[in-house]
C-alpha cells in the first residue's frame, strides 16, 4: 500500500476523488491522514494504522518511533521515546527487541549528532543468536555500519 504526503487536506481528497477513490478515513490532528479506497477494493479488517494495539514494552515502543520517523518526521522525538522505552522495558525484552532499539538508537543519535558510543556498547554486550543477527540485519541492513555495530 502507498504511503504519500499529504500537506492540504482537502485538496489531495479532492484530487483523489477525480481519480475516482473514496475517502474511508480522514484525520486532521494530531497528524494529517487519509485513507483512500479504489474500485470498491477495501483494506483488511485487521489493518492498524497509527501503531499496533497488539505490541507491547519494547515492540510497542518500536513501533512507535517508526511512525515518529516516517510519518511525522521526528527523529528527535523517535530518539526519546526509544530511549525511554530501552530504561523501562529493555531489561525484560527478547534479546533481539533490545538490539533492534539499540540499532535504531545509533542510527537516530548519528543524525542528530548525539553521542553513539553508550549504545554500541550495550549492543556489543547483547547476547544475540545467529538467528537475532539475521533478524536485525534483514530488517536494518541499510543502516551504515550495522554490520560494524554488531561486531
Amino acid at each position: 500500500m502507498p504511503v504519500l504526503p499529504c500537506v492540504l487536506v482537502e485538496e489531495t481528497l479532492a484530487f483523489y476523488e477525480a481519480l475516482g477513490f473514496e475517502a474511508t478515513y480522514k484525520q486532521r490532528k494530531p497528524y494529517v491522514y487519509l485513507a483512500l479506497r479504489w474500485s470498491g477494493r477495501d483494506e483488511p479488517d485487521e489493518l492498524e494504522y497509527g501503531g499496533s494495539k497488539k505490541l507491547t514494552g519494547l515492540a510497542r515502543a518500536l513501533d512507535n518511533a517508526r511512525i515518529l520517523r516516517e510519518f511525522k518526521n521526528d527523529d528527535r522525538q523517535a530518539f526519546r521515546a526509544l530511549k525511554s522505552a530501552v530504561r523501562r522495558h529493555g531489561a525484560n525484552a527478547p534479546a533481539v527487541e533490545r538490539g533492534l532499539a539499540l540499532c535504531h538508537l545509533i542510527d537516530l543519535a548519528t543524525v542528530l549528532g548525539e553521542p553513539a558510543e553508550p549504545w554500541i556498547a550495550d549492543l556489543r554486550a547483547l547476547e544475540l543468536t545467529a538467528g537475532d543477527r539475521q533478524r536485525i540485519e534483514s530488517e536494518l541492513g541499510l543502516l551504515a555500519g550495522l554490520r560494524e555495530w554488531l561486531s
